[in-house]
């Protein structure tokens, strides 16, 4: 059995918005243009209160990585079931083939 294998670069490329900057956790550049990247976040629903942060950080991601034509995967790490209804952060991406959530408990 093999296991398919990427290289992926840390926390780059820094992407300017609004007078700040973010950067995903984690990406992938296939050739030049930005509308090949592939950009991964993580977060962790370390607590019941953070889950809502999540959202907002996961709102304010999408926007920015639709500006730059990108793909994205976002994985929320909830081993404590602090997402009640799944549905709500999926949703997040429901209008677009090229977002993904993945809820990991």
């Amino acid at each position: 059995m093999s296991a398919a294998r990427a290289e992926l670069d840390r926390e780059v490329p820094l992407l300017p918005f609004a007078g700040i900057s973010t950067k995903p956790d984690f990406s992938k550049q296939q050739v030049s243009a930005f509308a090949d990247w592939l950009f991964i976040e993580m977060k962790y629903a370390k607590t019941k209160q953070r889950v809502n942060g999540i959202i907002t950080e996961l709102t304010s991601r999408i926007y920015i990585y639709q500006q730059q034509g990108a793909y994205a995967l976002f994985c929320v790490y909830d081993p404590h079931g602090y997402l009640r209804d799944e549905k709500t952060i999926t949703d997040l991406t429901k209008d677009t083939q090229k977002f993904m959530v993945l809820v990991i408990q």
